[in-house]
């Protein structure tokens, strides 16, 4: 795909990317993934990335970059984000960087609210709780197209009905995204007058990251969300996201997964 993208005529001038903050599909398939019944271990933890088909020394990577210290000891919260980063999040910032480097005006988001309700997948998946406080920030795979139609009505993981009436900050975050994605398909740049946050374009500029030095294991272990360094190869950019978010408002964040993106580029 990234090579199509990177050499093909193109026949866009601007597009909307993105994914939401835990964007992995493995919980939709039950192929190795724990649930929150799952004992949070670091011995569990190895055992569903083995079960994911991770080479052991692949596993001994991936529990480094992701440690369950940093997700509060909750295993099904690290292990969806290493098959959202691996699968989703990382592709869809790699295949932004192709086309913005190409003159394509790119415009990226991570959706990150968890429905009040608790009607998101992960809930009916038995990932995660309606209570679970973790809950915060995240958002599965699908959860923001009711936000992205503005519609209350819809089915959950297993294809059943389900009614997910908004609060009154969901309503605003909802109406805030169809201006956005309606200013976008009538101009070919996303405004949204009620939201007053304006989406800046992705940005393809590289940075520079030492992999072996003391700040890169820093960032990368934190996600890397504001990566700075001086070394020739990297393979992470300057980026600039929208992120879609009730909690902490609309905002933009800038080397948004940059870290992780780091580490999913270079493993070996």
């Amino acid at each position: 795909m990234f090579e199509n993208a990177a050499s093909y005529p193109l026949n866009v001038d601007a597009v909307i990317v993105g994914h939401t903050s835990k964007d992995g599909t493995v919980g939709f398939y039950d192929d190795g993934c724990p649930t929150r019944y799952t004992p949070s271990t670091a011995a569990q933890y190895k055992a569903a990335l083995h079960t994911h088909q991770w080479s052991p020394t692949r596993a001994a990577a991936i529990m480094k970059q992701y440690p369950l210290s940093r997700f509060n000891q909750d295993l099904v919260s690290a292990f969806m984000q290493v098959d959202s980063d691996h699968a989703v999040a990382c592709p869809t910032h790699r295949l932004a960087r192709v086309l913005a480097q190409r003159g394509v005006s790119v415009y990226a988001f991570e959706f990150a609210h968890f429905h009040h309700l608790g009607c998101d997948p992960a809930v009916s998946l038995g990932l995660v709780s309606k209570s679970n406080p973790d809950t915060v920030g995240w958002a599965t795979h699908g959860s923001d197209v009711k936000f992205t139609f503005g519609t209350t009505l819809g089915v959950n993981a297993y294809g059943q009905p389900i009614h997910c009436d908004f609060n009154e900050v969901e309503s605003k975050l909802s109406q805030e995204i169809r201006q956005y994605w309606i200013s976008f398909a009538v101009s070919g740049k996303p405004t949204s007058q009620s939201a007053r946050v304006e989406w800046p374009q992705f940005n393809a500029t590289p940075i520079a990251l030492i992999n072996r030095s003391d700040r890169m294991r820093r960032v990368a272990r934190s996600g890397g969300r504001n990566a700075s360094s001086s070394s020739a190869k990297s393979g992470a950019t300057t980026t600039q996201v929208m992120y879609l978010e009730v909690g902490g408002g609309l905002q933009v964040k800038a080397n948004n997964h940059a870290g992780d993106c780091y580490f999913w580029n270079n493993i070996q």
